[in-house]
């Protein structure tokens, strides 16, 4: 029985689930954005609302302690410098958690965590989003692919390259 035992294991030790939400929480900040599974979004949101809420006042013990909790330092000066000062206004709820559906390959459940006061986008339109991308890296794969081939077939200045022609078709004689 888990009588008072507060919060979700996650399948990891405490350890693990340390090091796992500072590195979301750390994503979030930098990124503004991520894409996770909706049982770590729940836990993430509340630690980055709390980190934010704590970085509405800026003096060097704030700063230090945020070092000391994301272990990252562009991400701490990001969140004094830029985020606190977005949410001077709001009391809480500096992220939103959006149901995407779904993950192909397991199908657990995601979710987009993103920060407050940025576009709010549709499941469909994130999808959409998501789709675009995967064609811009194909393109990008296929485009390598394709100077790969070409550079494989250059020969050496010494050697004539011989190219063939296809001859060219003679319009067919019709019968009168």
């Amino acid at each position: 029985m888990r009588h008072r035992v507060a919060g979700t294991k996650l399948g990891k030790d405490i350890k693990g689930r340390k090091a796992l939400f500072r590195n979301l929480a750390i994503s979030l900040i930098l990124e503004e954005q991520i894409k996770t599974a909706r049982t770590k979004a729940k836990v993430t949101k509340a630690v980055v609302d709390s980190l934010i809420s704590k970085a509405k006042t800026d003096s060097l013990a704030t700063r230090r302690l945020l070092i000391s909790r994301l272990g990252n330092q562009k991400a701490a000066a990001k969140l004094i410098e830029n985020l606190a000062p977005r949410f001077s206004d709001r009391v809480g709820g500096f992220t939103r958690i959006i149901k995407v559906g779904n993950r192909f390959s397991d199908s657990s459940p995601m979710a987009v965590l993103e920060l407050v006061k940025t576009e709010k986008k549709t499941p469909k339109e994130i999808k959409r989003l998501e789709k675009e991308k995967i064609k811009e890296r194909k393109a990008k794969r296929l485009e390598k692919k394709s100077r790969k081939k070409v550079s494989a077939k250059v020969e050496s200045k010494k050697e004539k390259v011989v190219k063939k022609v296809p001859a060219q078709r003679l319009p067919k004689k019709t019968k009168k």
